[in-house]
């Protein structure tokens, strides 16, 4: 699935989050187009800052256009 920054900030605000941006500059606009692809994750998880440690998530995200950038585990980490 893809989400722009919108989307998510709508979905927050809809579970009951106060999202406030500190930016009122182009930034701001910026972050509101910008693309998060969340996934299901995988069965060999993440690695950890070390290159070796897998953790485990239901979900991940990363930047649409920069996957190379790294992914992020949403929520809390599977046993």
């Amino acid at each position: 699935m893809i989400m722009t920054g919108k989307e998510i900030r709508d979905l927050a605000e809809f579970v009951g989050f106060t999202v406030s941006s500190c930016n009122t500059d182009d930034t701001t606009e910026d972050m509101l187009e910008t693309e998060i692809s969340i996934e299901m994750g995988g069965s060999s998880g993440l690695l950890d800052d070390d290159g070796i440690t897998r953790r485990h998530y239901k979900y991940v995200a990363c930047f649409y256009e920069y996957p190379e950038e790294g992914y992020i585990g949403l929520g809390e980490e599977l046993s």
